[in-house]
């Protein structure tokens, strides 16, 4: 429910860049039946499924937004930085995801109840920017929102950063000022507001976006044990 901050720009793999990814899937972060881990190539279908979920997203919250009706669907990609064209998309996401996209990375949360096949119900899109980790997106399906599993990605990203030596310093990402859940949910994980700016499309009234930034204190181990038992705690109570 982000789009990049205006530095982000060019791309590296988690391994940011660095190559194809582990054959064997290795847990960032878990908790009950919910797993973070770096995707495969089979899983850029659902990946682009969840990112047209992701425009979807902004257009029904800026609904009521003066020109709304007048957009098109290539209008709210751009919007929110994501590729319209089906084909280019892919193989954006599938170079990213083989680490062929220097900077950028993507790691996707999995829902995978007792005898049933495993399900993509999130991902998050990252660039790396020094000591500054980018959000620019960060998505959960619908059916799995409520429970901490936008925490439980950044818990997967920080664990991975530090497996690569990568100290991140601040996490930094643009929500849009109308989506009130969202901010709320990025205020609870630490963030806070350092300015904003606007976006307009053709025909269409200014839309107001927050810049947020959440300064990394503690431990990556430390803030995913946090995420991870918020996640189970909910989980619990279903």
């Amino acid at each position: 429910l982000v789009v990049p901050p205006s530095a982000v720009a060019g791309a590296a793999g988690l391994a940011f860049g660095g190559g194809p990814g582990p054959l064997k899937v290795t847990a960032l972060a878990r908790a009950g039946e919910y797993y973070v881990c770096v995707p495969g190539v089979a899983d850029v279908p659902r990946l682009r499924e969840l990112e047209r979920q992701f425009v979807a997203d902004h257009a029904e919250v800026l609904r009521s937004v003066h020109g709304y009706a007048d957009l098109t669907p290539a209008d709210w990609c751009g919007m929110v930085n994501v590729i319209h064209d089906e084909g280019m998309a892919h193989e954006a996401i599938r170079s990213i995801v083989q680490g062929n996209t220097p900077k950028h990375a993507t790691l996707q949360c999995v829902h995978k109840p007792k005898g049933r096949v495993p399900l993509v119900v999130g991902y998050v899109h990252l660039y790396r920017d020094g000591g500054d980790m980018d959000v620019s997106h960060l998505k959960v399906d619908r059916d799995h929102q409520g429970i901490g599993l936008g925490g439980m990605l950044l818990a997967g990203a920080l664990r991975s950063a530090a497996q690569d030596d990568w100290q991140v310093q601040r996490i930094r990402l643009v929500v849009v000022a109308k989506n009130s859940r969202a901010v709320k949910l990025y205020s609870h994980l630490g963030f806070k507001e350092e300015g904003s700016t606007t976006k307009r499309l053709r025909g269409m009234a200014p839309v107001g976006w927050l810049k947020m930034t959440r300064v990394v204190r503690e431990s990556p181990e430390t803030y995913a044990a946090k995420c991870e038992e918020r996640v189970t705690r909910f989980t619990q109570n279903l």
